[in-house]
């Protein structure tokens, strides 16, 4: 059963559904309207996953063991299904397939966009790694000096200021940064969770949007004080509808697809890429690109999942993942 401690769980499924339905490449008579659909999702869905990485960061967990599993549990898969999707993209190329992404044409580009420059959606989690390590390190040198409560407090500062110097040269950026910091904020003022009640979140959430129809506000505007307030807002306004909603199938399923957020995230670009070749066929079924757009979504998420179960039956998952099980059952409880 979801409950209120497992609301996080829906909304990162959701986005994460919504994410996959962004990285389709549209086609058909209606391309343009779902490149629409797009950037509306766009104005949310990654701030809201960086927000929720910021609020269940943890600073009083071990450092070194901290650290640790970032590098086996986040780096090692990102490293090993970033060249698997770049090796994709250049293989779709040769085959004279159009791709969204770029494949890499020289090698030293190969490394750029492992290490500093990621595409597709593995740029959220190798932010994800810097952000963390940045962290950590900043926790591991004022822990030398001081162990109290402000030291917390400073090593969050020296982790920002060392973010903001790779923000310049295009490591991460400061959007990126701002919404996870703000997660940690939100941390320290709502302990036991970001939620309101549900008919003022709504409340607050239609009055913003109606304020953006209106001209009053840009939703749109990239990293704008209104994308930061609307972001906010639509945390607050899902955690709450989660939490009303605890026993609806939908957010049984919107949660069963968070708590599976990783394998999702390195899989779902190569899964992707892979049906390209079937856009001739869906054209001839659906002029309009709507069916394309829907079944390459839902497929892609249900080969991710198969793919953990796989991963699991064959006991690999312990060697990428450094864990026994990747993939989280669904809840059949409400």
């Amino acid at each position: 059963m979801i409950n209120r401690d497992n609301s996080p769980d829906a909304i990162k499924g959701m986005c994460i559904l919504l994410m996959v339905f962004g990285h389709v490449s549209y086609i058909g008579s209606f391309t343009s309207s779902l490149y629409t659909v797009k950037a509306f999702i766009y104005t949310f869905h990654m701030p809201l996953f960086l927000i929720l990485s910021g609020y269940f960061f943890s600073f009083n967990a071990n450092i070194q063991n901290s650290a640790l599993k970032i590098l086996k549990r986040i780096a090692l898969p990102y490293l090993i299904f970033i060249f698997l999707y770049l090796v994709g993209l250049i293989l779709v190329q040769y085959l004279g397939i159009k791709t969204t992404n770029v494949a890499p044409k020289t090698i030293s580009e190969f490394i750029r966009i492992i290490f500093l420059n990621p595409i597709g959606g593995y740029w959220f989690l190798h932010s994800l790694i810097v952000i963390q390590l940045s962290i950590l390190f900043s926790r591991y040198v004022t822990a030398r000096f001081s162990s109290d409560t402000k030291s917390i407090a400073i090593a969050l500062l020296i982790s920002i200021f060392i973010l903001l110097i790779m923000t310049k040269f295009g490591v991460i950026t400061f959007r990126t940064v701002t919404y996870f910091i703000l997660g940690i904020i939100v941390k320290q003022l709502y302990p036991d969770g970001f939620s309101f009640p549900f008919k003022l979140s709504l409340l607050l959430v239609v009055l913003f949007y109606l304020g953006n129809t209106f001209w009053l506000i840009d939703i749109y505007n990239l990293f704008s004080a209104s994308e930061v307030i609307w972001c906010l807002l639509l945390t607050s306004f899902f955690w709450s509808l989660f939490i009303i909603f605890k026993d609806n199938y939908v957010t049984n399923l919107m949660a069963y697809l968070g708590r599976n957020t990783l394998i999702i995230l390195v899989l779902h670009a190569l899964f992707i890429v892979a049906m390209k070749p079937l856009n001739n066929l869906f054209l001839v079924l659906d002029a309009t690109g709507i069916m394309q757009s829907l079944i390459v979504t839902v497929i892609t998420l249900v080969l991710c999942l198969f793919s953990a179960r796989v991963f699991d039956y064959l006991n690999i998952t312990r060697f990428i993942f450094n864990v026994e099980n990747i993939y989280s059952k669904q809840d059949r409880t409400g």
